[in-house]
């Protein structure tokens, strides 16, 4: 366990933080980014759009 916490996790430690560093500083693959024009900003603008997140979620319906 010794040798995990001394060498391997400060190892791992620097592996990570120069590889996000190195993505941060040269892309790592968020260059590549597609924009899509005529995008309706509101679901007022393209109504069909819209779909509620909990139609399937069953709930109780109350009443006698």
């Amino acid at each position: 366990m010794n040798l995990v916490k001394r060498l391997l996790y400060p190892a791992y430690v620097l592996w990570i933080s120069g590889y996000l560093t190195y993505n941060n500083f040269y892309g790592g693959g968020s260059n590549e980014v597609d924009e899509i024009e005529n995008v309706p900003k509101t679901v007022r603008e393209n109504p069909g759009v819209y779909r509620s997140h909990y139609t399937n979620f069953m709930r109780y319906s109350g009443g006698k």
